[in-house]
């Protein structure tokens, strides 16, 4: 009887989750400032801006990405 060989261990490494987790978490930080700033520019009433408030520059994401 040959032995069979043991399957590669699919759960990934501690430092591989580390890594990915870092990733995801400095995306979101920079997708939070960008959305943040576009709040800010579309609020700003004084310098050009529509004085939108953050619920209705919610809904203008909202109803902008059912589009697509």
């Amino acid at each position: 009887m040959s032995e069979q060989p043991r399957p590669a261990d699919p759960s990934p490494a501690a430092d591989d989750i580390d890594e990915v987790t870092h990733a995801v978490l400095g995306a979101a930080q920079r997708l939070a400032s960008i959305a943040a700033r576009a709040l800010a520019a579309a609020g700003d009433g004084g310098r050009g801006g529509h004085g939108v408030t953050l619920a209705q520059f919610r809904m203008l994401e909202v109803s902008g990405s059912a589009r697509r």
